[in-house]
């Protein structure tokens, strides 16, 4: 490892490993376009909601690409890739108590928690059952009872 290299890993300088790489990487031949404007358009958010930003390591442009491509590396790792999964882990960010930039793995929980493992919401399965025992009456059997997304998960409620 050179002293240069070591160096900038020490330092945490993405602009000097940016330059130190040259045109040996460029990270926009594998991401989908699409994938990097949502991340473009989470960061915008997520800077708005996160006043203390601005104090984190995301201080220079070269710094934020890289903290972009990491944090698309971790959607990909953990399965986020849907507009709706990422709104939820916005919900979650606007309701969070914290000044403070989360870090990809807590974004990813929060994203996680507001579909639910099985892509549906705790609040979403708990008025499914009330619409269900409020009208259950009306029909012979709950397999005929009208689900919600015609999702099977409800019948199993």
């Amino acid at each position: 490892m050179t002293p240069d290299l070591y160096r900038a890993i020490q330092n945490r300088d993405g602009e000097m490993l940016a330059r130190m790489a040259g045109d040996s990487y460029d990270g926009r031949k594998v991401v989908n376009a699409d994938a990097e404007k949502l991340v473009d358009m989470l960061f915008e958010n997520l800077m708005q909601v996160f006043p203390a930003s601005t104090q984190t390591n995301l201080r220079t442009d070269a710094d934020i690409r890289v903290a972009k491509q990491q944090w698309i590396a971790a959607f990909a790792e953990s399965g986020i890739t849907s507009r709706e999964q990422l709104s939820a882990g916005m919900q979650k960010a606007r309701s969070s108590q914290s000044p403070f930039w989360p870090s990809p793995g807590q974004f990813i929980s929060w994203c996680r928690e507001g579909s639910g493992a099985l892509g549906v919401s705790v609040d979403d399965i708990m008025s499914e059952y009330w619409r269900w025992r409020k009208l259950v009456f009306r029909y012979p059997t709950s397999e005929q009872f009208p689900w919600r997304d015609k999702n099977p998960l409800y019948y199993h409620v």
